[in-house]
Formats: C-alpha cells, structure tokens, sequence
C-alpha cells in the first residue's frame, strides 16, 4: 500500500502545471455611420447607427471576422464609458479621453482603455475615432497601449500561478499519513 500512495503522490508530483494570463496582442478596424455633434473646436457627441469589423489581426481572429456587427454605446457627452464597443466576446471599457478635437471639417476622438475576454489578462488599448463633422461615415481602430501606459498599470512584474495540482498533492499527502497511521494501528492491536 505504501509503494502505491508514493507511486501515486510522485506521479501527481511530476504532472503539477503552472497557468499564467497572457496580454492581448492585436488590432481592429471598423467602419460605419455615426452622428457627430460638436461645438467648432470639440466633439461633443457621437451617436453610433451602423458599424462593422473592417480588418482583424492578432489575438482577435477567429473569433471576429471582417463584416462582423459591433455593438457600439452612445457617448452623449464624451466621457470614459464602461463597455464602449463589444463583438465576438471582446469588450472595451473607454477609461480616458486623450484626443478631442475637430480639424477642419474632420471630427477626431481618441482614448485609452481596457479591452477584455475570457482567457486573457485585461489589456491597456488605444482607440481612435475619425469621422467628417455631421452624420457621416467614421472610421476606428483598437490596438495595444504603448509599454508606458502597460507599465503605469501595474508596478508588479508578471508571476507564475502555480495551477490547482499542488492542493491535489496535498490532498494526497494528508491521505497518505492516514493510512499509514492505521496500518501501524492494526499491526500493534
């Protein structure tokens, strides 16, 4: 019995594995037709009507597809806005505005955020709005933050978090002392 639990304990010893979150890496385009409302020098509205996937690259594909529909939230005023944008599982969180400006006739917005999904770490992004002033068509993209912003987020740097075999290993452990301690039990009864 004793050579048993140590094959097995050895066995759950040698089979422990670490996870660790990963960044997403990436970039995406859209199109569509918005409404932008300004005042001459800043935007101050943007109403969404319209909007698909224009190009993917990275971490997005395959889950979004160029022509996929993207779920845009109205800024009725421009301010950071908790789920900005999603599609395909992805969601942007508009945290700042950086850029808010019209030049011209071109409208232009930018921002820095946090884009999430299932399986990644919660990643720093940029995004970037341009449109002619009016109700006209607009283009956007997303793409990771400069390091500098990543690097603000956090002062820690990246660890590995071992994965729920070493609790089983223990767990085995703890077993294993209890049949030991009632095999000594029987032997001396």
């Amino acid at each position: 019995m004793r050579k048993f639990i140590f094959l097995l304990t050895a066995l759950f010893f040698f089979t422990s594995t670490t996870t660790s979150a990963m960044l997403l890496e990436g970039k995406i385009d859209f199109t569509g037709l918005s409404t932008t409302t300004d005042d001459g020098s800043a935007v101050t509205s943007l109403m969404f009507a319209t909007f698909e996937i224009d190009a993917v690259t990275g971490n997005f594909i395959p889950a979004v597809t160029p022509g996929d529909t993207v779920i845009f939230s109205d800024l009725p005023t421009i301010v950071p806005t908790i789920d900005l944008w999603h599609v395909g599982g992805f969601e942007f969180d508009l945290a700042a505005i950086t850029i808010n400006t019209v030049v011209g006739s071109v409208a232009i917005v930018e921002g820095a955020g946090f884009l999430s999904t299932a399986g990644y770490e919660t990643t720093p992004f940029h995004w970037a709005y341009s449109s002619r002033r009016g109700n006209n068509a607009f283009s956007a993209t997303v793409y990771p933050a400069p390091p500098s912003i990543i690097q603000s987020r956090s002062s820690f740097p990246p660890t590995v978090v071992p994965a729920p075999a070493g609790a089983a290993l223990l767990g085995l452990a703890l077993l294993g002392f209890g049949f030991t301690r009632r095999n000594n039990q029987v032997q001396y009864n």
